[in-house]
């Protein structure tokens, strides 16, 4: 295989997409809902309105948002990304200007063991 030489183009001929669920809550959550994807992997996004437009101070909202999964009464954060690590997760913090959230990635047979926490 050559590396200098680029692949042809070709443009593709179908594109399936999977259109998940909207599942309104009682609380007036919103959820999506993806009901038959067949992966091992599972993808969990929690977000709410509290980006940079909402801080008083500069960076209150990324620091408040990274602070989340740190620690807690029982466990200190090391040990809480140690067992992440262990059921084969991990957690990625998000904050923009309108929005503020916290994705967990996770194996679908160990995902119930994230809410341990």
């Amino acid at each position: 295989m050559n590396r200098t030489i680029a692949p042809p183009f070709k443009l593709a001929e179908s594109l399936s997409l999977v259109i998940p669920q909207e599942i309104k809550l009682e609380n007036d959550i919103t959820l999506f809902w993806m009901k038959d994807v067949k992966d091992d992997s599972v993808k969990l996004d929690i977000e709410w309105f509290a980006g940079t437009k909402y801080q008083e101070q500069k960076l209150a909202a990324s620091f408040t948002n990274k602070l989340l999964l740190l620690s807690e009464t029982q466990k200190i954060a090391r040990a809480i990304a140690a067992e992440m690590d262990f059921y084969g997760g991990f957690v990625q913090d998000d904050c923009d200007k309108d929005h503020a959230g916290v994705t967990l990635y996770g194996l679908r047979e160990n995902f119930h063991a994230f809410f341990k926490f």
